[in-house]
């Protein structure tokens, strides 16, 4: 089978060789002709990932009698806890995407034979046959059958809304229960998110609630936003919806916002810098014999500073606290919403409760410096390093803000680990699992980049934030 798709592969790359020597002896015709074949290539390669997806999360790995670990056989349409954080990193997509493709891969392979057939025939694309897996994910497969016999071969000429809308009213028909079960389970899955927008200084939110709530609130949006219309006309009624919903969400709520000043530093000392910008963050150096990988790489001591008696010494290359003008010109970065500029921090800094932190970064790599501490959970000093460091959850393409992960001895405490930054990494809850439950093995050098290897011995990097960049 291997073999089959490294020749179609080779095939693929020959053809891209003749489509670049030029089209001087190519009708239209025939160019329009080479674009669907290549696309029936796509949709039929896409099918054979889906059973193997499939076929994949509906194993899981268990203990015998013995205690040896096997892999055992729960059939098409089973789904593995841990399926998905193994595709989730190969394909390049966040832990979100990769569990909707594991599930979407089980629904067809297991209740949609007629859908995956259209796939590998090159008839339906990965879009359309998602759309049908999704609609019918709750139907029985003997709704499912019956919904597959009445719309195909329709949908195979529709577009992606119009085979929605038909998916959606044959299941109606033939099983008003499962379209009910359907909208029951997706109003459990109601949400917020907030993203970077395209634009600089904007962000984009998208929620999905249910319709009698959203109701509501597009009512009182738009309320307010006619009335302000009216009060300023230079503002667009778009423009006037964006700053009513703002104002809806922020009355009666108390906002305290902290800005942290990233300072560039050569070298770490002891002394307790003095100034009106709070220090949140504690330094202290690595011990010798390197990170939590055992490479044995060198680190800065904080201590090289300090005479006999482990008293500071005049440092040669003093802290510079930066004045409040500059630090409304830099570049800042809001988790999960995305890099801002100075302009508009200073709107926040005027409009909420501010408080000023300070972190001190590696002058080369805008990595934060480091501390550690004997106890086995970090404490918020080295929480604030550990969250500045990391940003998200260290896990390929989870995207979970640091603030809702907990720090994890890479390696363990109860094996001499030590609660040190170069030992510690956000995780989140379900990564950590991952991490202690699901074969993965993880590594990290002395300054924050990370080596997950997978239970197939495949190896992702993820790296720390780096705050030069940031501010660029």
């Amino acid at each position: 089978m291997f073999d089959k798709v490294s020749q179609a592969l080779a095939l693929m790359r020959e053809a891209f060789e003749d489509a670049q020597t030029g089209t001087a002896n190519m009708a239209c015709r025939d160019l329009a002709g080479e674009v669907d074949a290549a696309q029936k290539v796509i949709n039929a390669a896409a099918a054979v990932q889906v059973l193997r997806v499939a076929q994949y999360a509906a194993r899981d790995e268990e203990q015998d009698g013995t205690g040896r670990w096997v892999e055992v056989e729960h059939g098409l349409g089973h789904v593995s806890e841990f399926a998905s954080d193994c595709f989730g990193p190969m394909l390049a997509m966040g832990s979100v995407a990769a569990s909707r493709r594991v599930d979407t891969a089980a629904v067809l392979a297991a209740k949609l034979p007629a859908t995956l057939a259209a796939m590998a025939a090159g008839d339906l694309d990965s879009w359309r046959a998602t759309i049908i897996a999704t609609e019918l994910a709750e139907a029985s497969v003997t709704s499912c059958a019956a919904v597959e016999a009445l719309i195909f071969p329709t949908v195979l000429e529709e577009a992606p809304g119009a085979v929605t809308k038909r998916v959606r009213r044959v299941l109606g028909r033939i099983d008003a229960d499962a379209l009910r079960a359907k909208a029951a389970k997706e109003r459990l899955t109601r949400f917020v998110r907030a993203y970077p927008s395209t634009v600089p200084g904007l962000t984009s939110w998208v929620a999905s609630i249910p319709t009698a709530d959203s109701a509501a609130c597009w009512a009182a949006i738009d309320d307010l936003a006619h009335r302000a219309h009216g009060d300023d006309p230079a503002r667009t009624l778009e423009q006037c919806r964006a700053d009513a919903m703002v104002d809806l969400m922020l009355r009666n709520v108390t906002v305290t916002t902290t800005v942290t000043v990233m300072v560039p530093v050569q070298t770490v000392t002891t002394d307790e810098p003095e100034g009106s910008l709070e220090r949140d963050l504690l330094v202290s150096g690595q011990p010798d014999g390197g990170g939590a990988n055992g490479a044995g790489r060198g680190h800065r001591n904080p201590l090289a500073n300090t005479n006999d008696f482990g008293q500071p010494t005049p440092d040669p290359n003093p802290l510079i606290e930066p004045t409040w003008t500059q630090i409304c010109a830099m570049g800042y970065e809001i988790p999960g919403i995305g890099v801002i500029g100075g302009d508009i921090v200073a709107a926040i800094l005027d409009r909420f409760d501010t408080r000023i932190a300070r972190a001190l970064l590696d002058e080369t790599t805008g990595v934060v410096i480091e501390t550690a501490t004997t106890a086995y959970l970090p404490n918020q000093a080295m929480r604030r390093f550990i969250q500045q460091r990391d940003g998200h959850c260290r896990f390929p393409g989870c995207n979970r803000g640091a603030k809702r992960c907990e720090p994890d001895h890479i390696i363990p405490f109860s094996r001499g680990g030590p609660t040190a930054i170069w030992n510690l990494a956000s995780l989140c809850k379900h990564h950590h699992r991952v991490k202690h439950d699901a074969g993965w093995t993880l590594t990290m050098t002395p300054d924050g980049h990370c080596t997950w290897t997978d239970p197939h011995h495949r190896q992702y990097a993820t790296h720390p934030v780096n705050h030069h960049e940031l501010a660029a």
